[in-house]
């Protein structure tokens, strides 16, 4: 049967993807049968629809239907979505493919049990773009729902007025983790705890899904975007390879939402003002095809904006707070203090025009490096449940 569905879904692919709506606000999921109509593809979606119906297979039907037209509107599923996807990375959709398989499979044992119409958590988050699903949902399964995590998503989202407790989550498999209980008395699944603390991360409104890829990957520059961890790009001619694979290990944000706490910010706007501006000038250094002295720049700002404060000996505050941060030992965070002082020293010769290329290289990887890594640190602190603000820092090192 898998098979039968995969060569319906791939005649009926290149047709979903050239009319995937991108308009703020819109649905990811829907596709309005007028519009393809119009486009002269009708009668092959609407023999998929046919065909996914008397299969078991339903699709979410929102009763839109207008005269003139043959069939309503139709929801294309999570997982058919989710192929759809892989297409748009890969130009071609390979039936035999066990990725594909696996993915099928997943979404048709877990609607063999459950009759009930569905939705996507995606078109509830309002995502705009297949990066999410491109990205993420490799390494995930699809399920259902249970009683307990959709009154606790309600809870969380409650703003999103569509919930429905026939959405599907994205789970992933296989399920080690242990059960975390949740504070009304209810076991919850830590897998859905983890996906639950990814999401606050989005809602929190300092940080997006294309921040995540590019602060928690290695130095580097690219062409456009990334897409997906595993994303070869050139490097530097500095570094010692001729190319490099970006792995999600590196600095893995979503390791550290296993082990932590959610993420509320909402109290404190300062200090998510201040985050904002690390990431946007961490990302913007990313987003260059080669190495610049504007890098040095840049990540000096983004340093600044969470290690720094107006007044003097700006350079000096800096290397003392990223060393107690960052440091592991006496001799690292001895590093790290000269380091960050002599990359302030560069960015501010570079200000006033004095600075020579060949300079530039040495202090480059460093700056990138310690960026992120008190950009981390301060992370890993706030799902703690701990802020850095400047005092706290001062503080740490005091201790």
């Amino acid at each position: 049967m898998i098979d039968t569905i995969l060569e319906q879904v791939k005649d009926c692919i290149p047709e979903i993807g050239a009319i995937w709506p991108r308009k703020q606000g819109k649905d990811p999921f829907i596709f309005q049968i007028e519009s393809l109509s119009k486009a002269g593809k009708l009668p092959k979606l609407a023999r998929l629809e046919t065909f996914l119906w008397e299969n078991g297979l339903r699709t979410y039907d929102k009763a839109r239907q207008k005269p003139g037209l043959i069939v309503p509107t139709v929801m294309i599923n999570p997982a058919f979505a989710l192929i759809q996807s892989i297409v748009e990375e890969t130009g071609g959709l390979d039936s035999n493919s066990p990725l594909i398989k696996t993915i099928v499979q997943n979404y048709v044992e877990s609607l063999s049990s459950q009759e009930a119409e569905y939705i996507s958590i995606a078109p509830i988050l309002g995502f705009q773009s297949s990066m999410y699903s491109i990205s993420l949902w490799r390494e995930f399964s699809i399920r259902k729902m249970t009683e307990a995590e959709w009154l606790r998503c309600k809870r969380i989202f409650g703003r999103f007025e569509n919930i429905d407790k026939d959405v599907f989550i994205l789970a992933k498999a296989p399920f080690h983790w242990q059960l975390d209980s949740d504070p009304g008395g209810v076991q919850m699944s830590s897998e859905f705890e983890r996906i639950l603390k990814f999401l606050r991360l989005i809602k929190g409104g300092f940080i997006d899904i294309h921040n995540i890829y590019t602060f928690c990957i290695k130095p580097g520059w690219i062409s456009s975007p990334p897409m997906t961890f595993g994303l070869r790009v050139a490097r530097p001619e500095y570094f010692p390879s001729a190319s490099y694979v970006f792995e999600a290990s590196d600095t893995n944000v979503l390791e550290i939402l296993d082990n932590s706490e959610p993420l509320y910010i909402n109290d404190n706007r300062d200090f998510a003002g201040r985050l904002k501006i690390a990431i946007a000038r961490i990302q913007r250094t990313n987003q260059r095809l080669s190495p610049d002295s504007d890098d040095i720049i840049d990540l000096m700002i983004a340093l600044e904006a969470l290690l720094g404060e107006k007044g003097e000996a700006i350079a000096y505050k800096l290397g003392m707070r990223a060393a107690k941060l960052c440091g592991k030992d006496a001799a690292d965070r001895q590093r790290i203090y000269k380091g960050v002082k002599s990359a302030y020293n560069k960015r501010s010769n570079i200000v006033h025009g004095n600075t020579k290329q060949t300079e530039l290289a040495n202090h480059l990887e460093f700056s990138h490096q310690i960026s992120r890594a008190v950009l981390i640190e301060f992370l890993k602190g706030l799902m703690a449940g701990k802020i850095w603000t400047l005092e706290a820092l001062d503080e740490h090192i005091l201790n």
